[in-house]
């Protein structure tokens, strides 16, 4: 049995089928605009790098970290107006 195993594994690295690679995705949700310069940024990044503004605040309540964009809190439900501006 052993005999039978290696040929089927070399067999497996070496086949000209190609991988498929999934399509590109057009996820729109990835990207945001930035508050100050209005660029658009991809979602995960915490500081513009146009413009170096932050885009992500702690909350003066819970103190998570949450996007600047919000107008309350996702996790407490403090208002953040005062500190988006």
């Amino acid at each position: 049995m052993k005999g039978v195993a290696v040929p089927l594994i070399v067999l497996g690295l070496f086949s000209r089928r190609k991988k498929e690679t999934p399509p590109a995705s057009e996820d729109k949700g990835a990207f945001i605009r930035c508050p100050a310069c209005r660029k658009e940024l991809h979602s995960t990044i915490p500081r513009c790098p146009y413009c170096s503004a932050f885009l992500e605040i702690n909350c003066p309540n819970c103190d998570r970290t949450t996007s600047r964009s919000l107008s309350n809190c996702p996790y407490c439900g403090t208002s953040l107006e005062d500190r988006t501006h």
